[in-house]
């Protein structure tokens, strides 16, 4: 699992994570954790990231997709973001 941006309560044993960002316990070297996520609005489904998530510039700086959810050119600041939005 890589670059992902979600809540987590568990990690499997044979799966390789690297530069996730989970609302609870990291389960790689690179994985970050975070109190909130950081979505503009999770109950309305804006998955958007909001100014200082902590999945700004999380992303894997290696191995991302060229555009974002919306079309956006990856990435937007130093490394990319975790998840599908890249806000830069």
């Amino acid at each position: 699992m890589d670059s992902n941006l979600a809540p987590n309560d568990g990690c499997a044993s044979g799966v390789s994570y690297r530069y996730n960002v989970w609302s609870g316990r990291a389960c790689g070297a690179t994985d970050n954790t975070a109190v909130s996520l950081g979505f503009l609005d999770p109950a309305s489904l804006n998955l958007h990231l909001a100014a200082g998530a902590a999945a700004i510039n999380a992303g894997d700086p290696g191995s991302y997709p060229a555009q974002d959810m919306d079309g956006q050119a990856r990435p937007m600041g130093g490394t990319p973001d975790a998840g599908a939005d890249e806000e830069g």
